[in-house]
């Protein structure tokens, strides 16, 4: 019997992990779990979430659109997230970014996305990147999907934090197709030469926990209150392990009563985040803490969260 479970569907989310259990030689079930990337439009049919698949159904091939190879793709990305996710060291993650932007392929939105919360510097992957970008400038004129690549590339420059890619980046900033994204990752630069190290740093990974989990916790455990809003967007979005889920309550407690300065946007939108990011996962045990922050938090933003996310 072959059961597909598909759990928090919805159009234009990213798949994270297939787990296969093989249950004898005519029987085996596989799980994917999809959770969002970022949110993006809505496109009417969406299945419902948690909707369950039968081998033999009509549905399964539409789930795909009926074309077989799109799940050959599906699979290959999910492996791709599965290896970063557990990568032995730092230069494999490099090493896999290295192999996915060598040559001229499409490389996958949510590839290029994960850039932004991986921590890698590495000129390797990056001068991989620029080359993309510089080379389908002029392409992606008169072509869409060729001008969607090359933004996506221009904006994972900022994620470097190398000012090396300065002067790519501030070629762009007049042009009106690339323009914005250019002028946003020029913004982003000096943010991530100071945030890379600190996300990638493995000298604190904990054995137990997968490099995503603990890539999470180095931006919750930073001084630096827009990295954790960094992390409490991860935590939001795709990742809700026990250990984060415990140490955004920690951080709360420890920052939300001294959030007083509503002109001091950062911090305040941080702990809104590590609210609303706590809120997301539902968890009875942490609902004493949420009353208390949309009761006593001084931020009116930060209470704000704090009662959106007990309406849940």
């Amino acid at each position: 019997m072959f059961n597909m479970v598909v759990t928090r569907f919805a159009s234009g989310l990213a798949f994270r992990s297939v787990v296969v259990q093989l249950a004898g030689s005519l029987k085996f079930s596989i799980q994917i779990s999809i959770f969002r990337v970022r949110k993006r439009k809505h496109v009417s049919g969406a299945m419902p979430w948690n909707f369950r698949l039968h081998y033999g159904s009509r549905y399964f091939f539409q789930f795909f659109d009926g074309t077989p190879m799109k799940i050959f793709n599906t699979i290959l990305l999910t492996l791709f997230f599965a290896g970063i996710a557990h990568a032995a060291s730092l230069e494999d993650d490099v090493n896999r970014y290295v192999e996915r932007f060598s040559g001229n392929k499409t490389v996958n939105e949510e590839v290029v996305e994960s850039l932004e919360w991986m921590g890698l510097s590495d000129p390797r992957v990056f001068d991989l990147i620029e080359r993309r970008a510089i080379e389908g400038a002029e392409p992606g004129r008169y072509d869409r999907k060729t001008r969607n690549q090359v933004q996506l590339h221009i904006r994972a420059l900022g994620f470097s934090g190398q000012s090396k890619y300065a002067a790519t980046l501030q070629n762009f900033a007049p042009d009106l197709t690339y323009g914005r994204r250019a002028k946003n990752a020029l913004e982003d630069l000096p943010y991530y030469q100071k945030w890379n190290p600190i996300i990638s740093n493995r000298a604190i990974f904990d054995a137990k926990y997968s490099d995503d989990v603990n890539r999470i916790l180095n931006m919750l455990h930073s001084d630096d209150f827009l990295l954790k809003r960094l992390g409490a967007q991860r935590v939001y979005a795709e990742n809700k392990d026990a250990i984060l889920l415990s140490t955004l309550e920690t951080e709360i407690r420890a920052s939300y009563l001294n959030m007083k300065n509503e002109n001091d946007n950062g911090p305040i939108d941080a702990v809104s985040w590590m609210v609303k990011a706590l809120g997301s996962a539902k968890q009875e045990q942490y609902r004493p803490l949420l009353q208390e922050v949309a009761v006593k938090a001084p931020s009116k933003k930060i209470r704000k969260y704090a009662d959106q996310a007990l309406d849940r």
